[in-house]
């Protein structure tokens, strides 16, 4: 295996880890939603994830990811923001740290850095 085959699959392990932190996050956040059928913003955040944790043939999975990032963000910011509780508040710098990571992470992927 070549030096680049390895950075790539060590790219996608940590991809991989983040996302499983990132969705396990996501659904402790949607447990502890205030709203008895979940708000229009935490059903967005759930369908994102669930469709970058998805393989796809169809499009690059870091230009997927960048654009979960780009979303996610601008949600779990939103909701930061606005109806954040004491105990929730961990969640969601958890969330937008994860975010960021994959973020560099999928601009990795794609060959260059995002500076």
């Amino acid at each position: 295996m070549s030096h680049e085959d390895n950075m790539e699959s060590s790219l996608q392990d940590k991809l991989i880890s983040l996302l499983e932190s990132t969705g396990s996050d996501i659904g402790r956040l949607s447990a502890t939603c205030c709203q008895p059928n979940k708000s229009e913003r935490m059903q967005a955040l759930l369908r994102s994830y669930k469709l970058v944790s998805q393989p796809n043939e169809e499009d690059s999975y870091a230009d997927r990811l960048i654009e979960f990032v780009e979303e996610t963000g601008g949600i779990v910011g939103s909701m930061h923001v606005t109806c954040c509780t004491p105990d929730r508040e961990e969640i969601y710098q958890r969330l937008l740290n994860q975010v960021n990571q994959i973020f560099m992470l999928a601009w990795q992927l794609k060959g260059g850095s995002h500076e």
